[in-house]
């Protein structure tokens, strides 16, 4: 099997998991009739979302755009550097004139994902 850990998932490596799978399929005859099957394996992306509190210890460190539902301190949305994951609480530095770590109840983030960076 494929190991993200180190260096994310590679196109060669979605191949490869499609390659085997199709065999696996077809030898057992998994799918049946006449339209056959179309096999699409991919990766969630660089600018994947966040949804799992683990995801939020995971890309530590990493550029992160976050949405919540209701305001906190004025604002709805956030874009920063994570920085864990504390007491249910996500934490999120942010940058500009004013540098500072601000934590986001994880209950109340509506949409969080990744910024791809270059």
């Amino acid at each position: 099997m494929v190991d993200a850990s180190a260096s994310g998932i590679s196109h060669a490596d979605c191949e490869q998991v499609s390659k085997q799978l199709s065999v696996i399929l077809d030898v057992e005859e998994l799918i049946t009739g006449a339209a056959g099957y179309v096999l699409e394996v991919s990766s969630p992306g660089l600018d994947r979302l966040l949804k799992k509190p683990s995801d939020f210890e995971r890309f530590a460190g990493r550029l992160a755009k976050i949405t919540t539902a209701e305001p906190v301190g004025n604002a709805t949305f956030f874009e920063g550097r994570l920085a864990g994951l504390a007491d249910g609480k996500v934490r999120l530095q942010l940058q500009g004139k004013e540098a500072r770590t601000i934590e986001l109840p994880l209950e109340g983030i509506r949409k969080a994902q990744l910024v791809v960076e270059f």
